[in-house]
């Protein structure tokens, strides 16, 4: 009888420390809540990507490229931005963290980290500076791959545009029934090699220098001034008229130059601005960009390795002037 009881007493005991355990937990949560209810909110909230802070750490690294893009001969180029080791861009870094993070004191250079502890990284050919995000993974050779997912990209030279434009006249110094020229494109990031052949002659005379872009319609727009007012030049198959002898090159005659952000377009034989009786462009005359827009991109011309829709060129900010190669 008496064990019974004795078990009994046992089991009351043992419910009574269990409830006593759960009461001083909810307790402690309760109190931890009321000091920082963040810290508790954290488990239940889905976390959300990319944060503000690492955000603005690589925008801060942006900023600085751009600081020392246009205030050095040389341009930033190491992966992990060693360049920034000059006190004066250390100096520079430090004031925009303290711009940002005002409640932080700046831990240097070296510490400036994403939220996961990774240095951030740059990519010069294609202009940007990332986090591998949450999962510390990038792919270098797949800007798709799925490790990429998560990543925090700022990019600091924008769409795919011309940034010059050189005519190469009469390279080989061939017979003059043979002449030709060489169209060399320059682009701020990687292009993709075109893989349809390019009509020269498929301008757009409407004035504006971002129009959007029509894939049925033209992918270049020619000017003989620089002035904004300029008037884009409407092209004609009428013989002897301004460029109306521009010609079709070939996917065979378009290569690479000196890198990736380089196109050269070879003329057929015959055509060179050599050849007076062809009307073609006129180095130091005319100038020259490509129709597209931030809504509407150029497909005829988008990053290497992207995608035509989603990163096609658009219009350069000013007219180009085609200068002697």
């Amino acid at each position: 009888m008496n064990n019974k009881k004795n078990i009994t007493i046992e089991i009351f005991e043992g419910i009574r420390y269990f409830f006593e355990i759960i009461i001083t937990i909810v307790m402690v949560i309760f109190l931890v809540y009321v000091i920082n209810p963040n810290y508790i909110e954290s488990f239940w909230k889905p976390i959300e990507y990319p944060s503000q802070w690492s955000k603005r750490n690589c925008d801060i690294l942006v900023q600085t490229i751009w600081e020392y893009n246009s205030s050095e001969v040389n341009s930033v180029r190491d992966t992990l931005m060693v360049e920034f080791k000059n006190p004066k861009y250390a100096n520079f870094i430090e004031n925009q963290y303290s711009n940002n993070f005002s409640k932080f004191n700046f831990a240097g250079i070296e510490k400036l980290c994403d939220e996961w502890g990774e240095k951030f990284e740059h990519d010069y050919k294609r202009g940007f500076v990332f986090s591998k995000g949450p999962d510390r993974k990038h792919n270098y050779n797949d800007r798709n791959s799925i490790f990429n997912e998560d990543d925090i990209v700022m990019s600091y030279k924008g769409a795919l545009r011309l940034v010059d434009v050189k005519l190469e006249v009469n390279p080989k110094n061939r017979d003059p029934k043979a002449f030709y020229d060489r169209l060399h494109l320059y682009f701020n990031l990687e292009v993709a090699l075109p893989t349809s052949e390019i009509d020269l002659k498929s301008a757009s005379a409407t004035n504006p220098i971002t129009t959007t872009y029509d894939t049925d319609a033209c992918v270049f727009r020619y000017y003989d001034s620089a002035s904004d007012n300029a008037m884009a030049l409407k092209l004609s198959n009428l013989v002897g008229q301004p460029l109306s002898d521009l010609p079709m090159i070939k996917v065979k005659d378009i290569k690479y130059g000196n890198d990736y952000n380089e196109l050269v377009l070879t003329f057929p034989p015959g055509y060179s601005c050599v050849n007076k009786t062809k009307k073609l462009f006129i180095v130091g005359t005319h100038y020259f960009n490509l129709v597209g827009g931030s809504k509407s991109r150029n497909k005829v011309f988008y990053e290497k390795d992207g995608t035509q829709e989603n990163d096609g060129a658009v219009s350069a900010g000013r007219q180009l002037l085609i200068k002697a190669y």
